[in-house]
């Protein structure tokens, strides 16, 4: 379930930013140690940040149905540098490989695409992550450029092809291989 942070979450966030395996794909945010109230007080913050802005961009928590846990986080948000929109996901290791990050970011992707109709979504991974490139490639994304981020940290970029209705219609047909979707669909978007 992909829905709003609430105060209460902040336990499961933290458990989440805290993990090195996370972190080490996620910038840095400041040399203070996470606490809960430095965590309740960041995602109080981002929710009023995006719910000001009220343009379909948000960082929502990904519930395990049922358990009421959060596991993951999701967002869409508005690149400072660029005019696309940025899809992401994080996930808590201990739900790693079930396939919930491909279904909160199968909605999330969903959500973009019908608020910021016509914009061009990509989502930013780093090249050791290969768990998030498959989350990427599940969701039509192609691999497109690697970059340096700010003078950060080179990443991959993927981005949604303008005709993936059409390519995933003739994968599904043809049964073309993913890496071959992906070419030809740069080719088509250009």
């Amino acid at each position: 379930i992909v829905r709003k942070w609430r105060p209460e979450d902040a336990a499961d966030a933290l458990e989440m930013y805290s993990h090195p395996d996370v972190m080490r794909f996620l910038p840095r945010r400041g040399d203070d140690a996470l606490t809960l109230e430095s965590q309740r007080a960041s995602l109080e913050r981002a929710t009023t940040h995006y719910d000001s802005l009220n343009d379909g961009t948000g960082f929502w928590a990904v519930e395990l149905k049922g358990e009421g846990k959060v596991i993951g986080a999701s967002l869409v948000k508005k690149l400072p540098t660029l005019p696309d929109i940025e899809i992401g996901w994080h996930q808590n290791p201990a739900f790693w490989g079930k396939g919930y990050a491909t279904e909160a970011a199968t909605a999330v992707l969903a959500h973009a695409r019908e608020k910021q109709p016509g914009q061009t979504i990509l989502a930013r991974v780093r090249p050791g992550n290969l768990a998030s490139q498959r989350v990427a490639t599940k969701l039509g994304l192609c691999k497109d450029a690697e970059l340096d981020d700010m003078g950060v940290s080179i990443t991959l970029y993927f981005r949604l092809i303008k005709y993936l209705a059409v390519l995933f219609f003739l994968m599904s047909v043809c049964a073309v291989p993913a890496l071959w979707f992906c070419r030809l669909g740069r080719r088509i978007a250009q």
